[in-house]
């Protein structure tokens, strides 16, 4: 996409690319989590663990698996999260975390 400023008319000013990227569903059910009274009560230091499992683990596991929400059949993959963690050598103290919460 290309956007043009204009400062008077007809003078243009600058011309630029711009991104524009979207977030998935899954991605606002993240950001909806960490915005929640009971996740915002959480130590900051649980709170950076979770949103780096979330992001980092996570988030790529539900696209390599065509996961596009998180609902009540999300608990059908669980096993095959434990898979996916255990291949990506993620500490035992973090898996357990997980699986917890």
């Amino acid at each position: 996409m290309t956007i043009s400023i204009f400062l008077q008319k007809n003078q243009l000013l600058e011309i630029f690319e711009m991104s524009i990227y979207y977030l998935s569903e899954l991605e606002l059910q993240v950001n909806q989590y960490f915005k929640s009274k009971n996740t915002m009560a959480l130590a900051d230091s649980t709170k950076t663990l979770y949103n780096a499992v979330l992001r980092k683990k996570l988030l790529p596991f539900c696209k390599d698996n065509g996961i596009t929400k998180l609902n009540e059949k999300f608990t059908d993959h669980m096993d095959s999260f434990g898979v996916f963690l255990q291949n990506k050598k993620v500490s035992a103290h973090t898996k357990a975390l997980i699986m917890i919460n």
